[in-house]
């Protein structure tokens, strides 16, 4: 059943690249120091990504943010510029109420009185004057902005926000069923992910495995399943999801840090026995050298699931760390989480550059899907299916939109900005921030 995995491109001189002098041209980015051909790293001149001045042949100075709650997981962030065009992203529920004063205290007044179209630049200045509370929560926060004001860019310019990210790739981006559940009856599981699969026509799911960051414990099947079975909910998730969905249906397994090394390469035996194509996040997302313990393991031995890391990380500089030692074969940053469109696409271009892989992380659903799509659209290169919540939450703010999953895949839209649009009576409900 074991279906082979090509990695001897993304794994080509696994030896990590800091240490080797004269071992190729640096991997150029504006945000940190790159390694020159005497292996010393030093800082270059700061060239933009981006060319997002022609957006508009005058300043769109931002004027303020404002925040909308339409119920506790769906909250929308509005930038508004002084002639009151305005762009909007949909926040992440996900710990909210925490990013929520690190976005007002330390992001806003970096962008409010600022002109849109030099967003990177603004990005460079921030990540300089906040170092010292750098990290996922501050990352997270400046994700979110920055999101509103590429759709702001993108409104005012009347561009798709990929145009603005490089130029559009790809309007067609294959995606995957996202299993977001542990433990319970795996059948149950394996039957929600087919009913959703038979709707949408994926071609892939991922499940989740492990017990999360739990130091190699696993969850565990609920008693009416695991009384006739001693399988570990990731045997069982794994098995069943193979047996369901045949030998050439794409299945991707997602750990959430819950195993140290030796475990990890361990439980890849299993997962390459029924054809897993992807191990994301097998060791904690922070520990850098165990996971790539893993990776370079894994790379030994044909048909071994690819590793994943990096939802979580918006510090460029652990993202030149991850990609300079190869301690991963896909990049997976996400564009809340990880720090912005900005920061996403440059982790593209370095993974282009280093012959590694690109598959962003985002586990959202319908019009929320809006960022992941624009940037999967612009990436120099994409690896694989791309992330579609199982579970949606309802949209009770009234979008109006083309981001469906049809056949598989969702289309790129051609409308200005993210294409999204709300019903305006939303903002009569808005407080500024």
């Amino acid at each position: 059943m074991s279906r082979p995995i090509s990695r001897r491109a993304a794994m080509a001189g696994l030896a990590s690249l800091s240490g080797m002098a004269g071992a190729g041209p640096a991997l150029a980015h504006p945000l940190f120091a790159t390694r020159r051909r005497d292996g010393l790293y030093a800082f270059d001149e700061q060239e933009p990504l981006l060319d997002l001045e022609t957006t508009s042949s005058s300043p769109i100075i931002i004027d303020r943010f404002d925040m909308v709650e339409v119920s506790a997981e769906s909250v929308l962030l509005r930038v508004v510029s002084r002639d009151g065009a305005f762009g909007v992203t949909a926040a992440s529920p996900n710990k909210w109420a925490e990013v929520r004063p690190l976005l007002k205290s330390l992001v806003l007044p970096s962008l409010i009185g600022r002109d849109a179209r030099r967003l990177e630049q603004h990005l460079w200045a921030f990540s300089r004057e906040q170092y010292e509370y750098a990290g996922a929560p501050m990352w997270n926060a400046w994700g979110h902005a920055e999101c509103a004001v590429f759709d702001l860019l993108g409104q005012v310019s009347g561009r798709p926000v990929a145009d603005l990210l490089g130029g559009v790739k790809r309007t067609s981006i294959p995606m995957y069923i996202s299993s977001n559940r542990r433990g319970g009856d795996p059948r149950e599981e394996v039957d929600a992910m087919a009913a959703a699969v038979e709707a949408s026509g994926c071609r892939g799911v991922k499940v989740k495995i492990g017990a999360r960051m739990s130091r190699n414990r696993d969850a565990r099947p609920s008693d009416g399943f695991s009384a006739t079975t001693d399988q570990t909910w990731s045997e069982a998730i794994v098995s069943l999801t193979r047996a369901r969905f045949g030998d050439r249906f794409t299945i991707y397994a997602d750990a959430n840090g819950s195993f140290d090394a030796p475990t990890a390469i361990a439980k890849a035996a299993m997962l390459r026995a029924h054809g897993v194509a992807l191990f994301e996040e097998p060791c904690p997302g922070d520990d850098l050298v165990m996971t790539g313990q893993v990776t370079r393991a894994l790379a030994r031995r044909r048909g071994n699931p690819l590793v994943a890391s990096g939802e979580n990380e918006g510090n460029p500089t652990v993202w030149r760390q991850w990609i300079d030692g190869r301690h991963l074969d896909v990049a997976q940053p996400d564009p809340h989480y990880g720090g912005g469109l900005i920061h996403c696409i440059a982790v593209a271009r370095l993974c282009a550059a280093a012959g590694l892989k690109f598959n962003p992380h985002w586990p959202r659903e319908g019009p929320e899907q809006a960022p992941l799509v624009h940037l999967c659209a612009a990436a120099p290169e994409l690896w694989g299916l791309q992330e579609y919540r199982l579970r949606p939450r309802p949209h009770p703010y009234g979008p109006i939109s083309t981001y469906e999953l049809r056949d598989g895949a969702m289309q790129l839209p051609a409308e200005p900005g993210f294409g999204v649009r709300y019903d305006s009576a939303l903002w009569t409900r808005a407080v500024a921030l």
